[in-house]
């Protein structure tokens, strides 16, 4: 009896051990902020007029143009960056002019790490199928967060896909890249597709020029921290060159505009303020490429959180 009375407090020591051990707070750096999901009402279908691309988004994306590499032997054209953000993840879609599949799959993966977007760590997951075009995808990860990548070819286009989350198994991660569409005939000849794609490619435009001109209001009212008061910082995962002004580029004037700025908590960037100014307007492409960043915001006791940083942007004439 006694030894069975000993017994019965060791295994009642073990479990109040245990249940201590599963209460315990984890610390704020580790703890992945409770994410709502996305309002499925708020997804809507985009395309690009002239191709045979559409996808869906939670938000209206942010439209700018991404550099190829170049090189003596070949000049490439830019292509489109489409961007958006929604509930810890950002979307983007990148499309390449390819006239007959001139450059492979291959070139454009190689090439993945030059383009201003996220690609931590890319290491080949599996081949992928989207309608009638064969694809690769592959894996990318950071301390932070996790992202999906997927490269296709059609005839004259190379197009990639990517999420990157705070959790990458969320469903509208897989709604994004499951509901792409690619068909050999443009989306341009649908009156409705090519519609959106005029009114997004004319909203954006002005999205840069308001943006500008708004800088240094504030409009975040939400507690702004520093860096050093969090626990996981903002992950950019794309972030536009700002390009060169005409008459920046015949004056020769190189330099670096520093941005102070706020990412916001709901995944805005505000109260963007250079720090110092550039002549012929490149002050100005610093302040705009700053609006188009797209990121996962900082993390604080569990929360996303809005922090101040500062953004550099060297101007240099090759």
């Amino acid at each position: 009896m006694q030894r069975s009375t000993s017994w019965s407090i060791v295994a009642l020591l073990a479990l109040i051990a245990c249940l201590l051990v599963i209460a315990a707070p984890r610390s704020s750096a580790s703890r992945v902020p409770f994410i709502q999901s996305s309002d499925a009402s708020k997804w809507q279908r985009y395309s690009s007029g002239g191709e045979e691309l559409a996808f869906l988004l939670p938000e209206q994306p942010v439209i700018t143009s991404v550099s190829r590499p170049q090189s003596f032997f070949r000049k490439t054209k830019p292509g489109r960056m489409y961007a958006a953000y929604a509930d810890g993840t950002v979307y983007v879609v990148m499309s390449f002019d390819n006239h007959n599949s001139k450059d492979g799959l291959d070139v454009f993966i190689k090439e993945f790490s030059e383009y201003p977007a996220f690609h931590s760590d890319m290491t080949f997951e599996r081949d992928t199928t989207l309608l009638s075009f064969t694809g690769k995808q592959y894996r990318l990860k950071s301390d932070k967060v996790e992202g999906i990548a997927q490269f296709y070819l059609t005839k004259n286009h190379a197009y990639i896909f990517e999420a990157v989350s705070v959790d990458i198994n969320a469903p509208a991660i897989n709604q994004f890249l499951t509901t792409v569409s690619l068909h050999e005939e443009k989306q341009s000849k649908n009156p409705v597709a090519a519609k959106i794609a005029e009114a997004t490619i004319a909203s954006s435009s002005s999205t840069l020029v308001s943006s500008a001109s708004t800088a240094g209001q504030d409009t975040v009212k939400l507690p702004i921290f520093k860096q050093s008061e969090i626990g996981r910082r903002a992950t950019v995962v794309t972030r536009p060159e700002p390009g060169y002004t005409e008459e920046a580029r015949k004056h020769q004037i190189t330099g670096t505009v520093r941005i102070r700025c706020v990412l916001s908590s709901t995944g805005i960037v505000d109260n963007v303020r250079p720090t110092n100014t550039l002549a012929y307007g490149l002050t100005e492409k610093a302040i705009a490429a700053a609006h188009n960043l797209k990121f996962i915001p900082a993390v604080k006791d569990g929360k996303f959180v809005s922090i101040y940083v500062v953004i550099e942007y060297v101007f240099n004439l090759y």
